[in-house]
């Protein structure tokens, strides 16, 4: 965890920058005990900001769209691990037949039951 002024010295960012990035949603800081703390994940995504922005020349429109396309898939992988979890925890015989209905479905069809 880092601090705002260790976190903005990794990120190369100033003071203000931190502040209108964490406004517009694209860093979102732990708070606690009157301050706030970043982690290394912040670091990453406050470093991707600065490749979108400055050596690709992606609006801030275009910012959050791919921040927010990014969350979306990082979302969509823990749910998938919750599944491949839950599934490993089965039976064989429920498993196989997991497999066997995966397989039976039509590609990009959700099927109701």
């Amino acid at each position: 965890m880092h601090d705002a002024m260790t976190f903005c010295v990794r990120a190369g960012l100033d003071p203000d920058e931190l502040e209108a990035w964490v406004a517009a949603g694209w860093l979102r800081p732990s708070a606690g005990e009157g301050s706030v703390h970043f982690t290394e994940a912040d670091v990453a995504r406050a470093l991707l900001v600065h490749d979108l922005r400055r050596h690709i020349g992606v609006n801030d429109p275009g910012v959050d769209v791919i921040l927010d396309l990014i969350d979306q898939v990082h979302g969509l992988r823990a749910a998938l691990q919750d599944v491949s979890t839950t599934v490993s925890m089965q039976s064989e015989t429920v498993r196989m037949r997991l497999v066997v209905d995966a397989r039976t479905l039509p590609p990009g069809r959700p099927v109701r039951r």
